[in-house]
Parts: C-alpha cells; structure tokens; sequence
C-alpha cells in the first residue's frame, strides 16, 4: 500500500496531474481521441477512459493511499467549482452584458450604433475577449474532466463510499443543471 502524502506530496501530484490534462490537449482529445470517437450513443464514460490524458490521471491516482485519492479528489473538485464560476462570470461580463447593450441601444438608439467605427484594433481586442471566453470554457470543461477521470478510478478500486455509509464522506460531483 502507498504512503499517505504530506501537503507538498499531495501538490506535487496535483501538478502531476494538471500536467497530464491541459486545455490545448483538450483540443487534441477532442478531435483525435478514442473517447472523440465513442460518442455516439449513451456509454460516454467507456471512451473517456481510453484517452491517452485519461489513462495518465488514472495511473497516477492508482499510485496513492486511498486517503490520499480521496483528497486529490477534493482538490479536482475544488478546482472544478472554481472554473466553473470563472467561465460563468466571464461570459457574462465579456458577452452577455455587452451583446445585451447592444441590443439595447439598436432598439433605443439605433444611431448610436450607426456611428461606431470599428478600426483593427477594436476587432482584435473583441477577438481576443471571445478567445479569453473560449479558453476558460475549455478550462472548465478539463476540470471537470479530471474530477470525472479520478472518480471513475475510485470507482474501479472500490474506493468509493456506499450511500448513506459513511457520514461526511465526500460527495461525488453534481451533475449541472439539465443534465
């Protein structure tokens, strides 16, 4: 059985970890990976595992205590929370608020709009701010990702409390609203 980590042992997997799931791979597992390719019916948790960032998670969750999966687990989580609210406050100030704007003024002042003069440089910097949204959903998506890939393993391992078993024991992740 694997040693229980100390607080620096625990960041330095948790960088591990980061490292084997970053947001341009995402874009890479996105369109090349073997879970890209399994989504076509309801089993998207079978193809998941087979990605290659996946398997790396995996097998560094594996290598732990299961005290220490477990709090791997809380900092996926927490990581997970906290992109998520990044991604949702951007896209409300980077496009709701200024598409909502906008919409109010053609409707209470069309001219305004009229006499907007957008140079290359306006149009950049609106590239840049859909581009910084972009990322960030990206980022949240990868979160997420991991919480889901570490859970799975513990599911593997049986590490996972029954319901009701243990009180206090860590939630798995909620689902988002609709899902």
């Amino acid at each position: 059985m694997a040693e229980r980590l100390d607080s620096d042992g625990l960041w330095r997997v948790w960088r591990q970890m980061v490292r084997a799931m970053t947001v341009h791979g995402l874009v890479w597992d996105s369109l090349f990976g073997r879970s890209a390719w399994t989504q076509w019916g309801v089993d998207y948790v079978s193809g998941l595992r087979r990605n290659r960032s996946s398997r790396k998670v995996a097998e560094i969750v594996r290598a732990l205590a299961p005290a220490d999966q477990r709090r791997l687990h809380a900092l996926a989580a927490i990581n997970h929370r906290r992109l998520e609210s990044v991604a949702r406050w951007s896209g409300v100030a980077f496009l709701t608020v200024p598409a909502s704007t906008a919409l109010v003024l053609n409707q209470l002042a069309p001219e305004v709009l009229d006499r907007l003069d957008w140079d290359a440089g306006d149009v950049f910097f609106a590239g840049v701010g859909v581009a910084w949204i972009g990322w960030i959903m990206m980022a949240a998506w990868r979160a997420r990702q991991m919480v889901v890939v570490t859970e799975l393993t513990m599911i593997e391992l049986d590490l996972l409390p029954d319901a009701g078993e243990a009180e206090g024991a860590e939630a798995l992740i909620e689902a988002p609203v609709g899902a």
